[in-house]
């Protein structure tokens, strides 16, 4: 096997006697038109900080002193892995050579505070975010960030969210906030309702956002003019499966039985594309409207929430790694996120094997006999059907009997038991019944199996391995 390409250079974050960054925009096309900080390479055999020095003001005319390492990062170029150390260093002398003398076309020197402002290249936005952390957690002597409270005004000129206008939206969402509940509950109570007869293990919750969850948002997104009409979860549900089979039967339901918003929906998971590992859920941006769904209250017309679909582990990814990860206040490091990407890829391999486990098991269980002999098959169907009788409306008791009275080849008795049920026939109890009718038509295209094959194909199980 090959050994990768490596390199190794230097990235300098360069301050001043007040603590200012350099920045520098590259005359050649590799900045991309965007700021970033002094780079030279490293030469093997050198001394590290001589290296430096020589470098930089080769590079850029100055003389600087070298202080310490900040960290590490790394990027690919060409097919070759480059590894950079960040070195900061301090300014000897302050005069800079003119831009035709340089290999870059531009410099400024940015107050620590103000890097997040500038269009940084990529790289050098996530090491400015640890940069400006690292300050505030441990000064350097000689650098001091500004105190806001006592500095100058920030200025919001062109921005959709200022003091005053969070202030206003704020006390609009306190007032809403009641109504917000209300809605919550009735979204959890039907799809409670729903999802039993689809999926009866199924794991629901609703929330009307809080109010300080509703302030981040904002003040995260910057773009929001009129929140209370343009955010689209400030009310939330979350329905949780098993399996991915059971994601689509749950999102099936839901395409049917509400207004979705498609251009505010998505499956994160073809977000993602083919080579990408991380969020998977489905999310439906849905719309109460009169009628759909059936029965929604008139004071609910109108307003908005969110539903998200997600099986068990793409919720623990959801919970733990998203969360904490790409929902995080700070910037993390690559080698953190990359951490993160593999334990999603480990849980949608889970996700995988846990379907093939369940169809594999079905399968079996299919086509092995349960009992020993036909007289344990009848007490069998015996006890469970005056469970069935007594626990009337629960799906448990009757799938019981009619699988036994499959097994039995008592095809009239699996009908029966089906047709007889007082709740809403889950697609099993559909396929059940389409199946025992086909086979006691005996014969295709007489009345019974014609009227036996629509629920089988309708509800026709996932192929299984063998």
């Amino acid at each position: 096997m090959a050994a990768p390409n490596l390199s190794v250079c230097v990235k300098v974050i360069i301050r001043d006697r007040t603590g200012r960054v350099l920045l520098l925009k590259r005359s050649d096309s590799s900045g991309l038109g965007r700021w970033d900080l002094p780079e030279v390479d490293a030469s093997p055999g050198d001394a590290f900080a001589g290296t430096v020095r020589r470098r930089i003001r080769s590079e850029t005319g100055l003389s600087v002193e070298p202080a310490s390492i900040f960290g590490t990062c790394e990027s690919q170029m060409a097919g070759t892995r480059v590894t950079k150390v960040v070195v900061e260093a301090a300014l000897s002398s302050m005069r800079l050579p003119p831009a035709s003398r340089a290999r870059h076309r531009r410099q400024v020197w940015v107050a620590p505070d103000q890097l997040a402002e500038m269009d940084l290249a990529p790289e050098v936005r996530r090491l400015a975010s640890r940069y400006v952390q690292d300050l505030a957690a441990c000064p350097r002597p000689g650098v001091r960030l500004p105190n806001r409270a006592d500095g100058p005004k920030v200025p919001f000129a062109g921005l959709a969210v200022t003091p005053a206008s969070l202030v206003a939206n704020l006390r609009k969402f306190k007032k809403c906030r009641k109504g917000l509940e209300r809605f919550a509950r009735y979204l959890e109570d039907l799809l409670k309702k729903q999802t039993r007869r689809l999926v009866p293990l199924a794991e629901v919750s609703a929330r009307a956002k809080d109010v300080e969850s509703f302030a981040s948002k904002l003040i995260k997104r910057n773009k929001y003019t009129d929140p209370l009409r343009e955010v689209t979860d400030l009310v939330g549900a979350r329905i949780v499966v098993h399996l991915a089979s059971e994601v689509a039967t749950i999102c099936h339901w839901i395409e049917q039985a509400f207004e979705v918003d498609w251009a505010n929906s998505g499956d994160k998971l073809k977000d993602l594309g083919a080579d990408r590992f991380g969020y998977r859920s489905v999310h439906y941006v849905v719309e109460m409207r009169d009628g759909k769904p059936a029965g929604a209250p008139r004071g609910l017309i109108g307003g908005k929430a969110e539903i998200q679909v997600r099986t068990i582990a793409q919720h623990a990814w959801a919970d733990i790694g998203h969360d904490r990860v790409y929902k995080s206040d700070c910037e993390l490091p690559d080698y953190w996120k990359r951490e993160a990407n593999r334990i999603s890829a480990l849980l949608e391999a889970a996700d995988a094997q846990f379907a093939r486990l369940v169809r594999g098991a079905a399968a079996y269980k299919e086509h092995i006999r349960h009992f020993p002999n036909e007289d344990e098959a009848r007490r069998q169907i015996a006890l469970w059907d005056a469970a069935r009788r007594t626990l009337s409306g629960k799906p448990g008791p009757t799938l019981r009997v009619a699988r036994i009275a499959l097994e039995l080849h008592d095809w009239k008795k699996a009908i029966e038991v089906v047709d007889r049920f007082r709740g809403a026939p889950s697609p099993e109890l559909l396929t059940l019944k389409g199946y025992a009718m086909c086979r006691m038509a005996g014969r295709k295209n007489t009345r019974l199996w014609r009227q036996g094959v629509p629920s089988r194909l309708r509800y026709r199980p996932e192929p299984s391995d063998p």
